[in-house]
């Protein structure tokens, strides 16, 4: 019993060293909870918009590919990879993940740089839906091989 009490108290002791900020908290939570989408998520966003290194931010970017791949449904996994890669002026790769974090059944024109959804609409319902979305991109950006 004792040397049960001395095993828990040493891991409280341990535990408490990752609660000290967001980014042992992160690390750890990731560390301790590797199949949760959720997790890996969370732990994800916070080391990719505050880690004080590069590893971590490096970390966190794999977090996030990973709580996209255990829930590809989510979204806003793809959306933290696409600002982050935005970030870091890889603009193909964020755009080819801002398409991953869209709904389905949208529609692409390109030449006038417009998405378009259609939505569905209970009988009789009516609305009126404007949405606008812009990439600004550097001149003379070009997506390779076109």
């Amino acid at each position: 019993m004792g040397l049960g009490c001395v095993v828990m108290s040493w891991r409280t002791v341990i535990r408490n060293t990752d609660w000290q900020d967001n980014i042992p908290l992160s690390i750890a939570s990731a560390r301790d909870n590797l199949r949760s989408a959720k997790a890996c998520y969370w732990a994800g966003i916070t080391l990719v918009n505050a880690a004080p290194q590069p590893w971590m931010e490096e970390f966190g970017e794999k977090l996030l590919e990973r709580a996209a791949t255990l829930y590809p449904e989510y979204g806003e996994s793809y959306w933290e990879l696409a600002k982050y890669w935005g970030r870091k002026q890889e603009f193909v790769k964020s755009v080819e993940l801002l398409a991953k974090a869209t709904t389905t059944g949208y529609q692409l024109d390109a030449a006038r740089g417009l998405i378009t959804w259609t939505l569905n609409l209970v009988n009789g319902e009516w609305r009126n839906v404007d949405l606008a979305f812009a990439i600004h991109l550097p001149e003379g950006w070009q997506v390779p091989g076109r």
